[in-house]
């Protein structure tokens, strides 16, 4: 089991040793990644695609206390930084706190 979050696990995939990466500043959410979620019950106009949109008027919900999101990349990068941002709609339902985790096979991370 994945650790217990208020909203959000973000995995993404970072770069594995010895393989070349892109080091230049790149936004992963353009680079033709996969979202996905553990709970997939959203209503549509806040399903997981809205997560990585680059969007602020969008937002990806889930009504469950706790999950994991993934995005994975078609090839390896080294994460430097990630930005997070809330609906602020009703703040009792933002994240509290999360974990970020990278995997180079997708099952360990």
């Amino acid at each position: 089991m994945k650790t217990k979050l208020n909203h959000a696990l973000f995995l993404l995939a970072l770069m594995p040793l010895g393989t070349t990466c892109a080091w230049a500043q790149t936004d992963l959410i353009n680079t033709g990644g996969t979202v996905s979620a553990q709970y997939t019950d959203s209503p549509a106009a806040e399903a997981i695609a809205k997560l990585v949109d680059n969007s602020t008027a969008t937002k990806y919900l889930t009504f469950h206390n706790a999950g994991w999101v993934q995005y994975d990349v078609a090839q390896p990068y080294v994460v430097t930084k990630y930005a997070l941002t809330s609906a602020n709609d009703f703040p009792e339902r933002d994240p509290k706190s999360w974990t970020l985790q990278g995997s180079n096979n997708g099952t360990s991370w």
